[in-house]
């Protein structure tokens, strides 16, 4: 076995580049294998019967940072039941106006395409440091890819964006796609 960069390692040193040279999630889309999308490329429509066997999802805060003891969670739906990943729990600051590294969740086996009806993040609210108030985030963005083993790559199914996507606070603790899994 080599000692040489993964490509999970891969992927979080361009997007960290990314991030510390002031890319936007409109400027630069990095799949989840490390490869550079071009702007404008769109990916292969998924069939309703492809075998997917991972989530890849990575988040853009906007103007309210991610404090350190706040936890996010994503969720994808299949056959009916929410199954739970963490994108980063205790530990992790992100920061304004920044994207995050990937992070990775193995579908239950046999997950095809039409299995999977949804996708949502909850955030689990830390108590605020020396202040004691709690914390906020605001979730500007959340890029969304499956690695599809029909096809033997990774395509992404989305990124909804807005000013903020999501705020949460301590009484707004989950986002929900609103158009569902897009199929």
């Amino acid at each position: 076995m080599g000692h040489g960069i993964s490509s999970k390692g891969l992927v979080l040193g361009i997007v960290a580049a990314c991030a510390a040279a002031g890319c936007t999630g409109s400027e630069a889309r990095i799949a989840p294998d490390g490869t550079e999308v071009e702007l404008g490329e769109v990916s292969e429509a998924l069939a309703f019967t492809d075998q997917l066997t991972q989530v890849a999802v990575r988040f853009q805060t906007g103007g309210d940072d991610k404090r350190s003891d706040s936890q996010v969670f994503f969720q994808v739906a299949v056959n009916g039941v929410w199954a739970l990943y963490s994108a980063g729990g205790t530990g992790a600051t992100w920061p304004n106006g920044t994207w995050t590294g990937f992070f990775y969740g193995n579908l239950p086996a046999g997950t095809r395409n039409q299995d999977i009806s949804n996708f949502r993040v909850s955030w689990q609210q830390g108590i605020g440091g020396f202040i004691l108030s709690g914390d906020n985030w605001n979730m500007e963005a959340v890029d969304i890819w499956v690695f599809d083993a029909t096809l033997g790559s990774w395509v992404q199914k989305g990124t909804p964006i807005a000013d903020p996507l999501q705020r949460f606070t301590s009484s707004t603790t989950s986002w929900v796609w609103p158009v569902g899994w897009p199929l």
